[in-house]
């Protein structure tokens, strides 16, 4: 197989499991398609290479984890670059994972070539989300995206968000006004063309708790019943130096915090 070039090649992934031939297999076609990969055996090795690195996406075996659901989630709530989790048998637990953040679940058997192809997935969105604002922090209202440090402040407290918790956010400050629907929430953000949308509400009403003053009465992120969501801010500024204000207009069509 040729190597591929392009974006692959800026791309750099943890690969956490045990050593063996299965890991020797992934490496190999990770790197096969242009990737950068540091394989490491265990949760402590897994997080230093995290700091050190800066991958763009790890991927992770439930076996370092052994195989702990509490452990699991931990991890995923605890790190902010985007997870893909493989080894994952029961469907629940690969359900309660996404839910929490992870980016995508495979459970065995899985060939090299489709792991390969989805972490280029998800490396892809991750570079076409970049590329489309070049500032590096979006502004609104009290919210401050930083892109780059993969930061979040409101009121100029730092908030603490999951990897898709700041995909999501960030798809929402591209943009801004505009009525995004589930179905194509859980295409940018999650890259699943089709699924349960229930994922997206879910997400949207864990993201309030951290973004919104009061997440029961939302002013930034509301419902556009029957749709979807809408952003609700007069701008988003990129990298400037004042703090826009949300808009004071009144909203056409019911709207709930659901």
């Amino acid at each position: 197989m040729r190597r591929t070039a392009g974006v692959n090649n800026h791309l750099t992934v943890v690969l956490a499991m045990p050593g063996g031939s299965q890991r020797r297999l992934d490496s190999a076609a990770l790197v096969r398609h242009g990737l950068r990969v540091v394989a490491v055996s265990t949760t402590v090795e897994l997080r230093r290479a995290l700091d050190r690195a800066c991958p763009n996406l790890a991927v992770v075996d439930t076996a370092i984890v052994a195989g702990c659901r509490a452990s699991a989630l931990a991890l995923v709530r605890d790190v902010n670059t985007p997870l893909i989790a493989v080894a994952v048998p029961d469907p629940a637990v690969r359900v309660a994972l996404l839910l929490a953040g992870m980016a995508d679940c495979l459970s065995r058997p899985y060939t090299s070539e489709e792991l390969a192809a989805r972490v280029i997935a998800i490396g892809r969105r991750i570079h076409r989300a970049a590329a489309v604002d070049a500032a590096d922090v979006l502004r609104a209202g009290t919210l401050a995206l930083d892109l780059r440090a993969r930061r979040v402040q409101v009121h100029g407290t730092e908030v603490a968000l999951t990897a898709m918790e700041f995909n999501l956010l960030g798809c929402f400050l591209r943009h801004p006004g505009e009525v995004l629907s589930r179905e194509r929430l859980l295409v940018e953000v999650w890259g699943y063309p089709s699924g349960a949308v229930e994922t997206v509400t879910v997400h949207v009403r864990r993201l309030r708790t951290k973004v919104e003053s009061d997440p029961s009465r939302p002013e930034l992120i509301q419902t556009i019943w029957g749709i979807g969501y809408r952003l609700r801010v007069a701008d988003v500024t990129g990298d400037g130096p004042g703090v826009s204000q949300p808009e004071c207009t009144e909203q056409r069509g019911a709207m709930s915090a659901v």
